[in-house]
């Protein structure tokens, strides 16, 4: 259902707002470009200032190109700024827009409860959503976990139950202040992402261009493929080399190898809607950000080596290769190198592509295809699905390199298969006599579902 524009958003102003999006996006003068686009919204009152509890904030959905927050890298990012000392005048880059009314808040409401489910209980459930951030979305997290005194992320920053308070954390007063009232947001009217679809792209842009350390690799693939599917949505054929270009005016770590990630969008993202990349941003929330630091770096060599895997002529395992990716985003701790994950190294995908490996690794994608159907027919909740998906992608990965993180004790598909299978989905199917995966059979997958 499209909204319909209220008419303070005149023709004058839609062009005006337009024209500056659309500078920015062709020179990459994000910055410039928002900060005369905050002028021209408080002029016309379509923006305002508020000081909002952070129980009431959540996240948008386009938040970080969709890769949204996840608990511990909100918990490192607050333990960086009780070190630093909170600041308001650090913090006025707290940027949000409006929650929409009903019904077009279900997306936002959706995606923020996968959020808080998916963070392990790092994150806390909001109170209520009336603003969805787009610039401190971490920070705003960090204080809602203080205020709900959740479990920490960082030991050092938890009190003698492991929980983070506002007592044991003996921060300044204007970080007390924060917790209790809220960062002071630049708030915009929840239409102005409908009337400028090109605007939450621009200030996260603009935002990121002065912490672009911030950004991860997946994160400059899903800005990648968005930008695929708008161009496929305009009629045209994608141009490689201004994705590219575009996707690097931010200034991510990663951008000298940002050709090689877009190599990886090509030929692995899951179709123009970029599924498989949507699925390793939950993955990231779930896994990859754990309690030894926050998000990881998969580095030049591994991308190149994943972008490029040729198992042979016609022969393609998207759900193998994106499983490659999410085994070493899990790497343990003692495997990260600088930052760098290094659990899954050149030598191990090399395994894959042995000709004496083909059939086990034909086997290992039809099944990590089957369980995302039995997901689908199911109707697993979006986070649930993630957690189940990610254990067996980790545990099959691992059985097919040799690996004994999550691979030991497995000797087959089949026992990866039965280990990562909810209890209540193996009772579900027990009427038939086989395994609710490893009989991997669509009739099998039906009638199970018609017996919920």
């Amino acid at each position: 259902m499209a909204a319909v524009l209220d008419a303070v958003f005149t023709k004058g102003l839609l062009e005006q707002v337009h024209k500056l999006c659309d500078d920015a996006e062709a020179t990459g003068a994000r910055v410039a470009a928002w900060e005369a686009i905050q002028v021209i919204m408080l002029q016309h009152k379509i923006a305002w200032n508020a000081q909002v509890p952070p129980e009431f904030v959540g996240v948008h959905p386009l938040n970080r190109s969709g890769l949204g927050v996840s608990g511990a890298d909100a918990h490192h990012h607050g333990g960086q700024i009780l070190q630093a000392g909170f600041s308001w005048r650090k913090a006025s880059d707290a940027t949000a827009v409006e929650c929409p009314p009903a019904p077009f808040h279900l997306q936002s409401v959706t995606e923020n409860e996968k959020y808080s489910k998916l963070s392990n209980g790092l994150i806390p459930p909001l109170s209520q959503l009336k603003l969805l951030s787009l610039g401190g979305a971490h920070t705003n997290a960090f204080l809602r976990a203080v205020k709900a005194n959740c479990r920490s992320a960082v030991a050092k920053l938890g009190d003698a139950k492991g929980c983070l308070s506002i007592e044991h954390l003996q921060a300044n007063p204007e970080f007390g202040q924060a917790v209790e009232l809220g960062l002071r947001w630049f708030v915009m009217h929840w239409q102005c992402c409908v009337a400028w679809p090109k605007l939450a792209k621009l200030i996260q842009a603009a935002l990121n261009t002065r912490a672009s350390s911030d950004i991860t690799e997946i994160e400059v693939m899903l800005d990648m493929n968005s930008q695929v599917e708008a161009a496929i949505a305009g009629g045209s054929e994608p141009d490689w080399d201004t994705i590219r270009s575009s996707a690097g005016f931010t200034m991510p770590p990663c951008m000298p190898w940002i050709r090689v990630l877009g190599q990886y969008v090509q030929s692995n993202a899951g179709g123009t809607s970029g599924s498989l990349l949507v699925e390793l941003s939950s993955f990231q929330k779930a896994f990859a950000c754990n309690d030894h630091g926050p998000t990881r770096t998969l580095g030049s060599e591994f991308m190149q080596k994943v972008s490029t895997i040729n198992f042979g002529p016609g022969q393609k395992f998207p759900f193998v290769v994106n499983a490659c990716i999410k085994a070493n985003l899990a790497s343990p701790v003692h495997k990260i190198v600088d930052g760098v994950c290094k659990l899954i190294v050149p030598t191990n995908i090399a395994l894959l592509t042995k000709k004496g490996n083909r059939q086990l690794v034909a086997e290992a994608e039809a099944l990590l295809r089957d369980a995302r159907a039995l997901c689908d027919t199911l109707k697993i909740p979006d986070h649930n699905r993630t957690m189940f998906i990610g254990k067996l992608d980790i545990r099959v990965m691992h059985l097919l390199m040799n690996k004994t993180v999550e691979g030991a004790g497995f000797s087959s598909l089949s026992d990866v298969a039965q280990a990562c299978i909810p209890t209540h989905l193996r009772a579900m199917c027990a009427w038939c006599g086989v395994h609710i995966v490893s009989c991997m059979l669509v009739s099998c997958v039906v009638a199970v579902r018609s017996l919920l």
